[in-house]
């Protein structure tokens, strides 16, 4: 993800620096300071043009020419706004979790969006800075309006409308990538109570069902009737 080459093109320096200080200095996820010409720094896209997603990655030169073990900071960063949407957009928001279920124990990683940023939301969170298991990935605060802003289609989307209007819980991960005994994709969950095991389908994918099942997961659709129950609780 670095690219030592541009150190010192202060153009280039200016592009990424703009992008991951926006994500930083409200997540404090990257620890340090990045000076331009003191900075290796590299950003990703998977698209050539009009990507949403970009991957942003940084280290101090003098941390890591006196430190071999010095983590490199990451950042995956979506533009998200259904404005100015790009029409792989479904593809690369599938991208942004993928990605960041990879690479949510990197010590120094952070995964947001561009919505998120211009609200704000992320100045809420705090950061685990010593257990890299428990680095955060979020989306925003309690408001829901986050969650919508990580769903695609119209199904989810209403079935998370339910879910807040019955003050149920919120789901902590979007577009998980199921993988089967051999390492394949074997079905993609939109919504995900991790600790609950609960995964939320839409119909379009609903033979998936079975599979999702056979690996422990209470299967939720949008003809479930809801109640607390489905996450432990009580009517």
């Amino acid at each position: 993800l670095l690219e030592p080459v541009k150190k010192d093109n202060a153009n280039e320096y200016n592009i990424w620096n703009t992008a991951f200080n926006g994500v930083n200095s409200q997540t404090q996820f990257a620890a340090g300071i990045f000076p331009q010409g003191g900075t290796f720094f590299g950003c990703w896209a998977p698209l050539a043009t009009d990507s949403d997603l970009r991957i942003y990655a940084g280290v101090n030169i003098a941390s890591m020419q006196a430190d071999k073990t010095t983590p490199v900071s990451v950042c995956a960063l979506l533009s998200d706004d259904e404005a100015v949407r790009s029409s792989k957009y479904e593809q690369e928001w599938n991208g942004f979790w993928h990605f960041a279920n990879v690479m949510q124990f990197l010590p120094k990683f952070m995964a947001a969006t561009k919505t998120g940023i211009a609200k704000m939301s992320y100045m809420a969170l705090t950061v685990p800075t010593s257990t890299p298991s428990a680095t955060a990935i979020a989306v925003g605060t309690d408001s829901w309006d986050d969650v919508y802003s990580m769903l695609f289609d119209d199904e989810t989307k209403a079935f998370a409308k339910k879910l807040e209007d019955a003050r149920l819980p919120k789901p902590d991960d979007y577009g998980l990538e199921l993988e089967g005994d051999s390492g394949e994709i074997v079905a993609t969950i939109e919504m995900v109570w991790t600790d609950k095991k609960i995964a939320f389908i839409t119909q379009d994918v609903i033979d998936d069902r079975a599979t999702i099942e056979a690996q422990g997961w209470t299967v939720i659709t949008s003809e479930t009737e809801l109640n607390s129950d489905i996450w432990g609780g009580n009517d």
